[in-house]
């Protein structure tokens, strides 16, 4: 809820902006995600601050533990909620199981659209087991989290044409997200294409 108003936004962005120590920013990009606060603003924060390489060390090392947060509150806190309101409108939450099941957890989180943390949720309240999980989520999550890292890295001054190419790579992954979802959304039927 805090996440979404624009005043703890603006407080939020002051706060990274400022003279944070560093383990108060670990600590906030630890514990912030799994709640709600886009994980764009620390990766990009991350590249600033520790360059490529050790941005992108810190979110590897703190990525396993809002997975484990989400996975296990997910499923302990939120699995029979959302299973109930979803009977209750006819719908059914899908079975991630079998030979091919980390094959798809890992495409539904590497495709954008749903911000990190519901996808994080969504995927912990299938029966997917917490190795398959992690196995799909963190090669996945290292996938569309580097370009924001490496834009963070790159604003900093170290290479406008590096720069750029992470800025095309961040909208490329939207732009392709949306038209993946638009299709989905409108998927032609043979008798359309006569």
């Amino acid at each position: 809820f805090f996440a979404w108003q624009p005043w703890a936004l603006d407080r939020f962005l002051a706060l990274l902006d400022s003279d944070v120590h560093p383990l108060a920013f670990v600590a906030l990009f630890a514990l912030l995600p799994p709640v709600g606060v886009p994980i764009s603003v620390f990766l990009i924060m991350a590249g600033a601050r520790y360059g490529l390489a050790g941005g992108m060390g810190l979110t590897l090392l703190l990525m396993p533990l809002h997975l484990l947060a989400c996975y296990f509150l997910g499923g302990r806190f939120f699995k029979e909620p959302v299973k109930k309101m979803a009977r209750n409108r006819g719908w059914t939450i899908p079975s991630v199981s079998g030979g091919r099941s980390g094959l798809y957890a890992f495409f539904f989180m590497v495709f954008p659209g749903i911000p990190y943390t519901p996808k994080n949720y969504l995927l912990a309240l299938t029966n997917i087991s917490l190795g398959q999980y992690l196995a799909a989520s963190l090669p996945a999550h290292t996938l569309t989290n580097l370009p924001f890292v490496g834009l963070g890295a790159l604003v900093t001054g170290q290479s406008p044409v590096l720069a750029a190419v992470f800025l095309v790579l961040v909208v490329a992954l939207y732009v392709f997200g949306h038209a993946l979802y638009a299709r989905a959304k409108n998927p032609e039927t043979p008798a359309d294409q006569d």
